[in-house]
């Protein structure tokens, strides 16, 4: 299965939309808040609530089973950055969750801690690097392969 993760993308749709033009096979887009756009306008991607999403109605979290692995989405706001990872992980466990998918941050990121996969795909809009904006994709099959795109590279 071939999961696209977005974020922060803060109301701008061309990235969104040059996502969906790539990847016209992907089995799942996930925005991990920040949206800021209506969802009928797009309605392959299962959104969660970012700290900037408040007349939205989208959940806090989302948890997806994809195959043998379960997700967990949410923005990250909810945590302080300080702790942010522990809390993380320890939330995954909590649902069960080997995959966590989150943002916020404006900065990417796949690191494993504590058997639980963090992935941060950036941010599609005022994305902290000089790399620019950037996405995740997750080939999730028995094993899970987690690569960090940018647009402009």
């Amino acid at each position: 299965m071939v999961v696209i993760v977005v974020s922060d993308s803060h109301g701008r749709t061309a990235y969104l939309d040059e996502i969906l033009k790539r990847y016209p096979t992907a089995d799942y887009f996930i925005h991990c808040g920040d949206f800021l756009l209506n969802q009928k306008d797009y309605p392959q991607f299962r959104v969660v609530l970012g700290n900037n999403d408040e007349a939205n109605s989208y959940p806090e979290q989302l948890i997806l089973d994809i195959g043998r692995h379960r997700l967990l989405v949410v923005h990250g706001h909810q945590y302080p950055s300080a702790k942010r990872d522990q809390q993380l992980v320890k939330r995954a466990k909590a649902c069960n969750a080997d995959i966590v998918c989150f943002g916020h941050t404006h900065v990417q990121r796949k690191e494993y801690l504590d058997g639980v996969l963090l992935i941060n795909p950036g941010a599609l809009w005022r994305c902290i690097g000089k790399k620019g904006p950037s996405y995740a994709i997750l080939d999730i099959d028995d094993e899970v392969h987690a690569k960090i795109h940018y647009f402009n590279t």
